[in-house]
C-alpha cells in the first residue's frame, strides 16, 4: 500500500513539474515574442521618425551656420593719423611727417577750449586741405556747435565722426552727436580695437591719444592688426610745446606703425575711407540679416511641421 501510494505521488510531482515547465516555456516564449514585437514597433517608429529628425536637424544647422556668415570681417586693418595742433609750426611738421611716411593728416580741433584758441587753430587749418576731426573734452554740445559754425564761416567743413574720449562716451553723447549730424565716433576698447556700424546707423572705430613719453601702442597696434580693425592715432602737438612728448618719439611711433602698413594687409587711411568702408560693411551685414530672418521665418513653419510630425508619431505608438 505505501508502495502504491508512493508511485502515485511521484507520478503527480512528475505531472506537476512538466506542467510547470510547460507554463514557463510557453510564458518564456511569450516574453520573447513580445519583446521582438517591442524592438519592431520601436524599429517601425525609428525608422518614421529618423528622415523628420535629419531634416529638422539639417534645417536647424543650416539656419545656424547661415547666422554665422552675417558678420562681415574685413581683410585690411586700417590706420589713420591725427594731430591736435596749436601753432603754424604743427602744420610745418606735420607736412613733414606726411610727406615722409605717406599718410594723410587729420587735424584734431578740440572745441572745449577758449572761442578765441578754436578760432585760431581753424585759421591754421583753412589752407591745408586736411581732414578735420571735432573733440570737446569736457563733452559739450553748444561748444561743438559754436567750433562748427566756425569752421562753415571759414569755408571748411568737420569731418563728420566725433573723438569722443573714453571718459565722456555715453549712450547720450552719441545719441546727441546722431541728431546734431555726425556719421561717427570714436569709441576706446583697452584690449583688442574694433570698429562697425550701429543700427541708426552711425560708425565707431578705436582711437590712441598720445600726449605722454610713456603712452604705449606697440600692443595695441598689434592687436588691430590681428583684428583688421581701424584705429585713428593722435598725436597732442600741444604735449611737444610742453615737453611731455618728443618729436623723436612721435617719429618713433610713425616707424613701428609704417612696419604694419608696409604689409598687404594693411594700409593708412583717410576718415572718409574708413568710413566708407564701415557703412558698406554695415550695409552687407544688414542685407544679409535681413535675408536670414526672412529665411528663418520661412522655415518656422516647415520646423514646426517637422516637431509636430515626430511627436505624432510617438503619440500614435504609445
Amino acid at each position: 500500500m505505501d508502495e502504491t501510494k508512493r508511485k502515485i505521488v511521484n507520478v503527480i510531482c512528475l505531472v506537476l513539474i512538466v506542467i510547470l515547465a510547460v507554463i514557463f516555456g510557453v510564458l518564456a516564449y511569450s516574453s520573447q515574442k513580445e519583446e521582438m514585437r517591442e524592438r519592431e514597433r520601436l524599429q517601425q517608429i525609428a525608422d518614421q521618425v529618423q528622415p523628420k529628425e535629419a531634416e529638422l536637424r539639417d534645417l536647424q544647422e543650416e539656419l545656424v551656420e547661415m547666422e554665422k556668415q552675417i558678420s562681415y570681417e574685413s581683410d585690411m586693418a586700417r590706420i589713420m593719423v591725427g594731430f591736435v595742433i596749436s601753432q603754424q609750426d604743427d602744420i610745418d611738421y606735420i607736412r613733414e611727417l606726411s610727406a615722409e611716411y605717406g599718410f594723410s593728416p587729420v587735424l584734431v580741433l578740440n572745441c572745449a577750449l577758449d572761442v578765441g584758441e578754436v578760432a585760431e587753430r581753424i585759421a591754421l587749418a583753412a589752407d591745408t586741405g586736411w581732414e578735420i576731426m571735432l573733440t570737446a573734452s569736457p563733452f559739450s554740445m553748444e561748444a561743438i556747435d559754436v567750433a562748427r559754425t566756425g569752421l562753415w564761416d571759414a569755408g571748411l567743413q568737420d569731418s563728420g565722426v566725433f573723438l569722443l574720449r573714453y571718459e565722456d562716451f555715453s549712450a547720450n553723447h552719441t545719441e546727441m552727436l546722431l541728431k546734431n549730424g555726425f556719421v561717427g565716433y570714436t569709441r576706446y576698447h583697452e584690449d583688442i580695437p574694433t570698429d562697425g556700424c550701429t543700427d541708426d546707423p552711425m560708425v565707431y572705430f578705436d582711437y590712441s591719444y598720445i600726449q605722454t613719453a610713456g603712452t604705449t601702442v606697440g600692443s595695441r597696434l598689434a592687436a588691430l592688426y590681428d583684428s583688421k580693425a581701424s584705429l585713428i592715432l593722435v598725436l597732442d602737438m600741444d604735449a611737444v610745446h610742453r615737453h611731455a612728448l618728443l618729436k623723436e618719439e612721435i617719429e618713433e611711433l610713425l616707424d613701428w606703425t609704417k612696419e604694419y602698413t608696409d604689409q598687404d594687409d594693411c594700409t593708412w587711411a583717410t576718415i572718409g575711407e574708413v568710413v566708407a568702408g564701415l557703412l558698406e560693411t554695415g550695409a552687407i551685414e544688414t542685407e544679409r540679416r535681413n535675408a536670414y530672418d526672412q529665411y528663418a521665418a520661412e522655415q518656422l513653419n516647415r520646423e514646426e511641421e517637422l516637431r509636430k510630425g515626430i511627436e505624432g508619431i510617438y503619440e500614435g505608438n504609445p
